[in-house]
């Protein structure tokens, strides 16, 4: 087998790395387990928070990654 056959894969593993990582920190700020109120929804739980840019972009039950 050609060299050239295998490029595009070992391209394709190479990037894996920085995309689990951007993956793994998609937040600028995470708040953990805090006690969120909406009154609009009536939601008032314990929910892990995802910030980034400035605004709340998630909502979770479960743990998320972020920067800070």
């Amino acid at each position: 087998m050609s060299c050239r056959r295998w490029l595009p894969l070992r391209a394709a593993v190479s990037a894996l790395p920085a995309t689990a990582y951007a993956q793994a920190l998609p937040y600028d700020l995470v708040i953990l387990n805090g006690r969120v109120i909406d009154p609009e929804s009536g939601l008032d739980a314990v929910r892990s928070m995802g910030i980034r840019e400035g605004k709340i972009t998630a909502l979770s039950r479960g743990t998320l990654a972020g920067a800070k």
